[in-house]
């Protein structure tokens, strides 16, 4: 068969409408998951920074036919802050090569083991700081003047997972922000 400008043009006009009903495809998948993402996020408060030991948060009874996820309690660092669950997100000011550990306490109604995680930064650069293990993480923070967040994530080991993706962390049942303001000493 020879290749006419008109057979080459109408097998790529045909090439072009398969990709557009699969980037149609691609997105409508898409919304549906940022959707289910937004829903459940929805339902989750949001972190708050207090300096001091923080109550329990109050969480919204859910439905028994409902699965059980790992849930978040708190996250505290050894120079005294605590993140919980709350309606604002606060940061801290810390010195920069600050060097911490952070402990996180979570709870799984099922009393499954509880796998922890830790990342610094956002995506695309985000980069993890502990993978998947126990409750604690060091970390020596910035080394000059610069906005940080540090994000911890938690999940029943074992057992389906409440958000997927989880960032670059996989899946996960639940995930805090923690941001840090690196500054120098004052003079």
């Amino acid at each position: 068969m020879k290749r006419t400008p008109l057979v080459v043009g109408v097998f790529v006009l045909a090439a072009l409408i398969a990709y557009g009903a699969w980037l149609g495809i691609l997105v409508t998948r898409q919304q549906t998951q940022l959707d289910s993402i937004e829903a459940r996020l929805a339902q989750s408060p949001v972190a708050v920074l207090s300096p001091s030991p923080a109550a329990r948060p109050t969480q919204a009874a859910s439905p028994s036919s409902s699965p059980a996820f790992a849930e978040l309690q708190r996250v505290t660092d050894n120079f005294g802050h605590t993140w919980i669950y709350g309606p604002s997100n606060q940061t801290a000011n810390v010195l920069v090569n600050s060097k911490f550990i952070f402990t996180t306490v979570a709870q799984d109604p099922l009393n499954r083991p509880i796998e922890y995680a830790y990342t610094v930064g956002a995506l695309p650069t985000e980069s993890v700081l502990c993978d998947w293990g126990g409750p604690q993480c060091s970390w020596t923070g910035e080394s000059r003047p610069f906005p940080a967040v540090v994000t911890v994530f938690v999940r029943a080991k074992g057992a389906a997972h409440m958000v997927r993706p989880c960032s670059i962390m996989d899946s996960c049942d639940a995930l805090l922000h923690m941001n840090f303001l690196f500054g120098t000493p004052p003079p």
